[in-house]
């Protein structure tokens, strides 16, 4: 006997034993600890005038009353809630039956505090609404499956898909889901998916590819992706972002077409051409004024130009120049300018301003026009 009442004694719940005639037959130091209320107190104490006692430090005692009633009322009486306390605490009660023989006798009641693991919970469940708002808000494609490559999340582009009920292999994924590389015309292998990458190499970034939206629209893609490990290191399975760039990379063409056009225009043009930065630093020089001063282009790039074409005489009135170029005011002037060979030769210069967006100085273009033999013929 000696050995049940330790063992009694030993366990983390507080437990209080109810007899058919509503008494309390016996509990433990635990649920003395667990309600505060004196041992003496609880063993003079029935059933009835026990529960109206402790339903006085719940938060909805009626409620608790209501449900510890029905359950001792009922032939098998068993149960269990979860009851917050006034003093902000949070108890799980329990119920099932005694049986001797198979034949009820009573009750046995747990009261188990709970409070750090509800606190948890709440919390926990209060950051994945948080999270779940957030993901649900993104404008991105979020895509993600398990370690063994089966689709748990799939916000696609494409509307209408529903990853637990189409549930396709990865070895399907590209031809289910139409994933092409960037061209947008063959479709990837497993091994160069985004999402197959990320569970078996770890993590991907700024990888491009190309999808149709609901529409049928070819979209161009940029993804993110990891693997995803638990605190053990062990592999949970992975998570892709994918980002529609399809309008930034039809800009991006247009902006390289159109610089390409400008500089088939530029390479065309039967004058020289020259620009430098802020620091009259030779950025471009166009197959003319090459051709003109006798120097390759890779001879030029990051050359200064007073340094390398012109002496003291010219450099003064240059920097005058600059001067004005500097507040944004194009001119022409000519000057002496000496080849690679050291030949000297007469040109006109008309240099104007390069400003960006917000007006700042970057830098000049200047077009130089040989005027060697018309100065010789005066």
């Amino acid at each position: 006997i000696s050995l049940l009442v330790s063992a009694f004694e030993s366990v983390t719940e507080a437990i209080i034993v109810i007899d058919l005639g509503n008494n309390i037959f016996t509990f433990n130091q635990k649920f003395v600890e667990l309600w505060g209320i004196p041992a003496e107190e609880v063993a003079i104490a029935d059933a009835d005038s026990l529960i109206e006692r402790l339903s006085t430090f719940l938060v909805d005692p009626f409620a608790f009353r209501t449900e510890i009633g029905n359950c001792l009322s009922q032939s098998e009486n068993t149960g269990q809630a979860i009851w917050e306390l006034m003093d902000g605490r949070f108890c799980e009660v329990s119920c099932q039956p005694q049986l001797i023989d198979g034949q009820r006798v009573g009750s046995v009641w747990n009261f188990r505090d709970i409070t750090v693991r509800k606190k948890a919970l709440d919390e926990l469940s209060k950051n994945e609404a948080f999270l779940r708002a957030i993901l649900e808000n993104l404008n991105d494609s979020i895509v993600a499956c398990d370690a063994d490559g089966n689709l748990t999340r799939f916000d696609h582009v494409a509307s209408g898909i529903d990853p637990s009920a189409d549930a396709p292999s990865p070895e399907d994924w590209a031809e289910r889901f139409e994933l092409y590389h960037p061209d947008g015309k063959s479709l990837m292998k497993l091994e160069d998916i985004p999402l197959y990458r990320a569970l078996h190499e770890g993590s991907i970034r700024n990888v491009e590819m190309a999808t149709k939206s609901a529409e049928g629209k070819m979209l161009t893609m940029v993804t993110n992706g990891q693997t995803l490990i638990d605190k053990d290191n062990n592999k949970l399975g992975a998570v892709v972002v994918m980002h529609d760039i399809t309008e930034r990379k039809k800009t991006e063409d247009a902006l390289y077409e159109n610089e390409y056009k400008l500089r088939r225009l530029l390479e065309s043009m039967s004058e020289g051409l020259l620009e430098v930065n802020t620091e009259e630093e030779i950025v471009f020089a166009n197959d003319r004024f090459c051709e003109m001063t006798g120097y390759d282009r890779n001879e030029l790039i990051g050359k200064v130009t007073l340094d390398l074409f012109f002496g003291d005489a010219e450099r003064k009135l240059i920097e005058e120049a600059n001067a004005l170029r500097r507040q944004g005011t194009p001119g022409h002037y000519e000057l002496n300018l000496r080849k690679k060979s050291g030949e000297m030769m007469n040109v006109m210069i008309g240099g104007t301003p390069i400003l960006d967006a917000a007006g700042n100085y970057l830098g000049t273009m200047g077009v130089f026009t040989d005027i060697t033999e018309r100065k010789q013929a005066q």
